[in-house]
């Protein structure tokens, strides 16, 4: 009974449930629509009706996709619904934003999904709900906002002050161009590092901006503070900020807006009029005379600290009113007083009177005021100033008195600027200091005369003439002109005022008079005048942009350009993309006017020559010209000239340029524009990138509908394999790929890619290529091995990219044969190993020569002094014989570094083999059968006879070496020709005609890992003590010094054969005369300069020498020869020098023992020459060598030759 109560209960709270949910469903502000595990529809709500067209009665049981179709914005291309995602991954998912709904009626709507998954009571899918919404409104909600934002931003942009927006976080938003102008810092550089705007500020105002900055954020208030800033190079200045919160509708805070402006030089004014204040106050108290100010709007009389001294009152306990001051004054002047006052007011005149004041305790002071009023432009008074002096003790020097009193009144009405007096009785003139100041005397000085204030004045004609209209006609003195001073080349720009002062017979006395530089105050409001008329230009030109189309802007704000700069002609152009001057606002005057043939308003960049236009556009800068131009025939006359060029960014985008203002053209007129040119740049270039990018739109759709037949041309005719791959399955294959891997498209189509892949590389290309993420596109492509169907191995090189192939995500794969770019590559990098293995083996035979030089040379002076028949005899000659042999292992390392000093001559290469073949016999032994095969009609080469015998002699004892027991060694020649489709499949040959020179054996042959090796020095596979590795590395190097080369074919078990291509010689062959030995000529008395840096090697060719009976010079530096050469009286016959030494080389000395000793014959020797006296290890011509290590018979035979050689 229990149990069946729960399960009503149950049941009820279940339909309760169910019927909460109903209700949610259909009054819920989206679209929900409920499928069941297959997709198809179950339920839909009525804003899921509206949004599709379809209603719940029409879509019950239907697939979701035929009801709840959408496409993606951008590309048109059907998007997977997040039903099916759902039923897929199992989780809850929801597309990205670019999505349209397409409803049954064709409407497009933008909306935002999402999908989630039902599921049973088990745990399985057993639906799916999807929600949706409609995202029209608030598409249009955000272009209207952004809209807003770009109308703000403009005009932030061109305001001059400088502006920001900052979020409640500090970050900032947005920041005004004129940041830069005020900071030195530009925009992006505050966007990118939010703390720059903090650290500028000045240590002392930091705190308090960051309080104010704070506050701005949290209130609603408006707020403002005046701050120090360091700009970039150090300058502190004054800022006037303006903070305005920006909040919601709801009062959260969006940010602030900031205004920023420069107020530096009005702080300047400030502290001067401060410092001005306090020397006033000073001056005051000093001179007894205060001043006083009365606003008659408000009654409000204020008076200066002086004032309240003479009155004798606190100021703390006095309310300073006209009133409370006429109570101060002694009653009987009380009425005087204010009517002098009332009078000045109503007859609008100044008043100057003396009255007293009386005290409480009887005293009396008189005291001298002066008054002026101010009126409005109605004539209305608004304020009256005045200054009242006591003069109570100077009542006894009235003279004095009033000429000290029209000095101060004359100082203190133009602020304290410098005064003069001009004696008419005695003429003498003098001046204060700043009068001084101002012209450039020495303050010092006691006076100066009125030439030298005239040598400064260049109008000194109108000046003095206005002097004189002052003592004659009495006119008033009032002028303003301009003076060099004595002491600056800074002209000055002064205002001076005089009046005449009279004795009291009314005869002129003197001149007083006062002076004011007003340069700065001048230059200011030229500055200003300038600033007002710049800002309303650019907000003119920026409205053009903002108002105007594209075909009349540039022809309005030239307009306006040309009216500012005062100028008849004018061009205003941009740079199209393809580099040329577009000018669409040439004047209609010009064109018309033009008579240059074939005129036009584009200029290409090959049209500009060297004109000024061309280069302010070419070098970024501004030219100004007054001529003489140069100009076309038919062109305009042009008088002066100025051109700026529009720079955005580093790149010149556009250009400004006027013509023929008729006064011509100032800095003022250059800077200007300039800053024009400045706030156009930015303006310019984004509509140019606009119209690119509406080009590029229009091409890119024109390029979009010829697409399909280029792709199906371009896959086609591909050089390149390409390959579709889907789950790691070809796809297709274009009809390279069947070319490439053999397999026909039937066979090719449905096999999975990796099966074409090496197996040693198909993990590498699983993981690299295969499994990509979908958007990304692998940035580097690595070479792998595929195996055709023939099983022939091939090095490709793949490149792939994601792409959609029959709506479903696949990968788009080019296959480059790279096979012989591998062969190529490790060509190379075997030949970079053999170079630098050759510098090394060519460095160290240089000192090992000098070294068995000594050895066998003492050894042969031994031999000579013992007799054959002691046993110290056959010690010396074997001692020899291994300075011998170690002498033919030097000359085998420097044949392998090419640096073997080598004497080439022509030959026949058949009878130079033909000679060695004796030899060569003895050398492979009696099992071992030697064929000759030598070919017909051989063109000659050039080479050293030894270098062919140690060809063969080291080929052939390696032939023989490979050979167990009996076997046979083959030398063959042929003339052959290398044309270009041999060197396809053997990379590094060059095309032309050879000698080919071949050795075959049939002996254990050789692997790849050997073949590899083989011509590095010291490599061998011969046991320890059998070889040295060195006879094919001497190989390699004598072909290769020959500008020959060398081919080996070998397999294990199957022979070798070694294959050498020499280059023909193209000259005719001359007969090589061989001269039988002799014993050579001993000294008939010569003398030889003997040079060798080596002290063992010089001692014992000096005794050598000597030996054979010359005489015999020894240095061990190139700088004691020369010194010996001038110190010895008698004849040098021969110069022998080593040729590689410090401080000089043999060459170089010989040269300078020439020039003072025509005749001198000289002997180079050496172990290896470097470059000095023989190039790739060719002799220069006519240079004689003798090759270290040498015998006695050697170095006696050379220098008799030598000597016996007829000079010329």
């Amino acid at each position: 009974m229990k149990a069946k109560k729960l399960t009503v209960h149950t049941e009820q709270d279940v339909h309760k449930v169910l019927e909460e949910l109903r209700a949610t469903l259909y009054s819920i502000g989206d679209g929900v629509i409920t499928t069941d595990a297959v997709g198809h529809i179950t339920r839909m709500n009525p804003v899921a009706e509206s949004l599709t067209g379809w209603s719940e009665t029409e879509a019950l049981g239907k697939p979701l996709t035929e009801v709840f179709l959408i496409i993606n914005e951008n590309t048109r291309c059907n998007v997977e619904s997040p039903v099916e995602r759902v039923l897929r991954d199992g989780q809850l998912t929801g597309l990205a934003n670019h999505t349209l709904l397409i409803a049954k009626d064709g409407t497009e709507r933008p909306i935002a999904d999402s999908g989630a998954p039902i599921r049973g009571d088990r745990g399985h899918i057993a639906g799916v709900v999807l929600v949706f919404r409609d995202q029209t409104a608030e598409r249009a909600t955000q272009r209207t906002l952004q809209e807003s934002e770009e109308r703000h931003r403009t005009v932030a942009d061109y305001t001059y002050d400088w502006e920001y927006w900052v979020n409640p976080d500090g970050n900032v938003l947005y920041m005004s161009p004129s940041c830069e102008r005020i900071t030195g810092y530009r925009p992006e550089e505050f966007v990118a590092d939010p703390d720059l705007l903090e650290r500028i500020v000045h240590p002392d105002d930091r705190q308090m901006f960051k309080e104010h900055e704070s506050i701005g954020h949290h209130h609603d208030e408006r707020h403002e503070i005046y701050f120090r800033i360091f700009r970039r190079d150090g300058e502190v200045r004054w800022i006037g900020h303006v903070g305005q919160p920006i909040c919601r509708p709801d009062g959260t805070s969006l940010g602030l807006r900031v205004s920023n402006r420069d107020i530096t030089d009005r702080k300047r004014a400030e502290g001067l009029l401060h410092n001005s204040e306090n020397r006033l106050n000073e001056a005051q108290r000093i001179a007894h005379i205060g001043s006083w100010e009365l606003d008659l709007l408000t009654n409000k009389l204020e008076w200066s600290l002086e004032i309240f001294r003479i009155f004798e009152i606190d100021p703390k306990q006095f309310g300073a009113t006209y009133e409370a001051f006429l109570n101060m004054i002694h009653p009987e002047d009380r009425d005087m007083v204010n009517r002098a006052y009332t009078e000045s007011v109503d007859n609008k005149v100044p008043y100057d009177i003396i009255h007293r004041l009386k005290f409480s305790d009887g005293r009396i002071k008189f005291v001298h005021e002066r008054c002026e009023t101010f009126y409005n432009e109605e004539s209305y008074p608004i304020r009256s100033i005045g200054t009242v002096q006591d003069i109570s003790e100077r009542r006894l020097a009235e003279d004095t008195l009033r000429l000290n009193e029209r000095r101060y009144r004359m100082a203190q009405a133009l602020g304290h600027v410098g005064s003069w007096e001009y004696n008419l009785q005695t003429t003498e003139f003098w001046g204060s200091d700043e009068a001084k100041r101002i012209y450039g005397f020495d303050i010092g000085q006691p006076n100066f005369t009125t030439e030298e204030v005239e040598s400064c004045i260049p109008e000194r004609e109108r000046v003095h003439q206005a002097l004189v209209d002052l003592l004659e006609a009495d006119k008033p003195y009032n002028l303003e002109f301009e003076i060099h001073p004595k002491d600056s080349s800074e002209p000055r720009i002064i205002t001076s005022i005089a009046e005449l002062e009279r004795d009291e017979h009314g005869d002129p006395l003197r001149v007083v008079g006062v002076i004011q530089d007003i340069t700065q105050r001048k230059l200011a409001e030229n500055a200003l005048r300038r600033s007002d008329k710049e800002k309303t230009i650019l907000n003119q030109i920026a409205n053009f942009f903002l108002t105007i189309s594209d075909e009349e802007i540039y022809g309005e704000i030239l307009a306006v350009v040309l009216q500012v700069m005062e100028s008849k002609f004018g061009v205003f152009g941009f740079i199209a993309e393809n580099g040329d001057l577009v000018m669409p606002s040439l004047t209609r005057e010009i064109w018309r006017e033009c008579q240059v043939p074939g005129k036009s308003i584009v200029f290409p960049p090959d049209s500009w020559g060297n004109s000024l236009w061309g280069r302010a556009i070419r070098e970024k800068k501004t030219f100004c010209s007054d001529g003489p131009f140069c100009t076309p025939e038919g062109h305009l006359p042009v008088d002066h000239f100025l051109a700026v060029p529009i720079v955005y960014g580093q790149e010149t985008i556009g250009l400004i340029s006027v013509a023929n203002k008729d006064s011509g053209y100032t800095d003022d007129d250059k800077d200007l524009l300039a800053r024009i040119a400045y706030k156009v740049s930015p303006i310019l270039y984004a509509r140019s990138q606009r119209d690119a990018q509406e080009r590029r739109r229009i091409t890119a759709e024109e390029n979009l509908r010829a697409s399909e037949e280029k792709y199906r041309l371009l896959i086609t005719n591909a050089d390149e394999a390409i390959f579709i791959i889907q789950d790691e399955v070809v796809k297709f294959p274009n009809p390279k790929a069947l070319e490439m891997s053999g397999h026909s498209m039937e066979e090719l189509a449905g096999m999975p890619f990796v099966d074409l892949v090496h197996p040693g590389d198909k993990d590498t290309v699983i993981k690299t290529y295969l499994r990509i993420p979908e958007s990304e596109q692998l940035s580097k492509a690595y070479p792998f091995r595929i195996i055709n169907k023939k099983r022939k191995e091939m090095w490709v090189q793949l490149t792939i990219a994601p792409i959609i192939w029959e709506n479903e995500q696949g990968i788009l794969c080019f296959l480059r044969d790279v096979t012989r770019e591998k062969k190529l590559e490790a060509q190379f990098m075997q030949a970079q190993k053999m170079e630098a293995v050759g510098r090394l083996a060519g460095g160290v035979a240089h000192d090992f020569n000098n070294m068995l030089g000594v050895i066998m040379g003492y050894t042969e002076l031994a031999l000579g002094k013992v007799s054959p028949s002691q046993p110290l005899f056959v010690e010396l000659q074997e001692i020899k014989k291994s300075a011998e042999r170690s002498a033919n292992l030097t000359r085998q390392l420097l044949a392998f570094a090419r640096k073997q000093t080598v004497t080439p001559k022509v030959l026949d290469l058949n009878e130079t083999v033909e000679g060695m073949l004796k030899i060569l016999r003895r050398l492979i032994g009696e099992d071992i059968n030697l064929a000759w095969l030598p070919g017909p009609g051989l063109w000659p080469v050039k080479m050293d006879p030894s270098q062919i015998d140690q060809i063969l002699a080291n080929l052939c004892v390696n032939a023989r070496d490979a050979i167990a027991g009996v076997g046979k060694v083959t030398i063959e020649t042929h003339a052959v020709v290398l044309d270009e489709a041999y060197g396809v499949d053997h990379p590094g040959f060059r095309v032309g005609e050879y000698i080919l020179l071949a050795v075959s054996d049939n002996g254990c042959g050789m692997d790849k890992m050997t073949l590899d090796k083989l011509f590095e020095p010291f490599f061998t596979t011969k046991e320890i003590g059998k070889g040295t590795g060195l006879g094919l590395a001497t190989v390699y190097g004598i072909v290769k010094q020959n500008n020959g080369f060398i081919n080996i074919y070998s397999e294990p078990e199957k022979g070798s054969t070694f294959k050498i291509y020499i280059p023909r010689f193209e000259g005719a062959a001359a007969v090589e005369q061989i001269q039988p030995r002799s014993e050579p000529e001993r000294s008939a008395g010569e003398t030889v300069l003997l040079v060798e840096d080596d002290l063992s090697v010089l001692q014992l060719s000096q005794n050598i020498l000597e030996q054979l009976g010359y005489k015999v010079l020894p240095a061990k530096t190139p700088v004691r020869a020369i010194q010996l050469a001038e110190e010895y009286s008698g004849k040098i016959d021969l110069l022998i020098s080593d040729v590689v030494m410090p401080e000089m080389n043999g060459r170089d000395l010989a040269k300078r023992l020439l020039s003072t000793t025509p005749t001198l014959k000289q002997l180079f020797m050496s172990g290896y020459t470097g470059n000095v006296i023989a190039h790739h290890g060719l002799l220069d011509e006519g240079v004689n060598f003798i090759q270290k290590p040498f015998s006695i018979h050697n170095l006696a035979a050379k220098v008799r030759e030598v000597l016996n050689q007829k000079s010329t």
